[in-house]
């Protein structure tokens, strides 16, 4: 993934959030990998935004479920003067502060039904607190994010089925 340099100074405020973005998830067994026709996408995954909203160019071969994210978030305080950790401008009296995505976790179960012999990998939820899958950091002004110290991580969900909320359609599988 090639993401932009976001610079945090006077001089390229304010930026707003980032466009939201979708990372789709699919697998495949080790020996089977390079066949791409093969690949599964992971179920259970919430549908893409952009691509639910029709609002951005979609290709047929894209993932329309994933995980959505914004690689950065912008918070607008008027009249916070002191400003803490953000970059106050004077001429419209406003704080913005920004916080940037370090880290995208999700949480994944394998589950075989046996009367189908079918095999899929569900997506659980994220690995964060309140089951997010992306976690932030606050930026600080005067410095340059290029995203490309961001960690992906796909973990297996080691929580019984029973503790694990998902939507009714996959849990009949």
């Amino acid at each position: 993934m090639a993401f932009p340099v976001m610079n945090i100074d006077s001089d390229h405020l304010p930026l707003g959030d980032s466009v939201g973005m979708c990372l789709g998830l699919s697998w495949i067994q080790m020996k089977n990998r390079y066949q791409m026709d093969k690949y599964m996408a992971v179920r259970n995954m919430p549908e893409c935004e952009m691509a639910k909203m029709g609002r951005a160019q979609w290709e047929d071969n894209y993932p329309t479920n994933g995980i959505n994210f914004n690689i950065w978030k912008q918070d607008v305080k008027k009249g916070d003067g002191n400003c803490n950790k953000g970059t106050y401008i004077a001429s419209s009296d406003m704080c913005f502060t920004y916080q940037v995505m370090t880290q995208v976790c999700a949480l994944v179960k394998f589950r075989h039904d046996p009367e189908t012999n079918q095999y899929s990998w569900l997506y659980t939820g994220g690995c964060f607190k309140g089951n997010e899958a992306v976690m932030y950091a606050d930026a600080n002004t005067g410095t340059t994010h290029t995203f490309k110290e961001v960690q992906f991580e796909v973990r297996f969900d080691n929580r019984p089925w029973e503790k694990i909320t998902i939507i009714p359609e996959e849990a009949s599988m």
